[in-house]
């Protein structure tokens, strides 16, 4: 094999170990995937608030909504939570919270929808979202 090939190849091989490892990050600490035999224990009983992001594998928007959620709720370091939820996968929660349109962002404290956004949405718009959530009183 000529130098040049051998090179090529090398190249490949690295591109390639580097796009699976893209894909293949780990979520946060503060991220989970929740279905809908979770959703009572991991978000309506959870002693922390919850962002919930109703999503779908094949919402644009919602891909890149997903890593500003990430890193606006890693930042805040486990004071919320952020709980993504395939709508595909769980339409019974999506028609409880009537999703009709993804992504949908639903804040949940003390059990309780306390506010919410549809759409992409800028990292500081995020952050006032998630400021007033933690901020908000449960509404009985």
């Amino acid at each position: 094999m000529s130098l040049l090939r051998q090179a090529a190849v090398s190249v490949a091989r690295t591109s390639r170990s580097s796009l699976r490892l893209a894909f293949t990050r780990q979520a946060s600490d503060y991220t989970m995937v929740v279905n809908q035999n979770e959703f009572e224990d991991k978000v309506i009983k959870s002693d922390k608030p919850v962002i919930v992001d109703f999503t779908a594998t094949w919402c644009g928007p919602c891909k890149m909504l997903f890593p500003v959620l990430e890193k606006v709720v890693d930042s805040y370091g486990g004071d919320v939570l952020l709980a993504k939820i395939d709508i595909d996968e769980n339409q019974e929660l999506a028609s409880a919270f009537q999703v009709s349109s993804v992504p949908y962002v639903v804040g949940v404290k003390d059990g309780k929808p306390i506010t919410g956004f549809m759409g992409a949405q800028s990292e500081a718009k995020v952050k006032e979202f998630v400021t007033e959530l933690l901020d908000a009183e449960a509404k009985a």
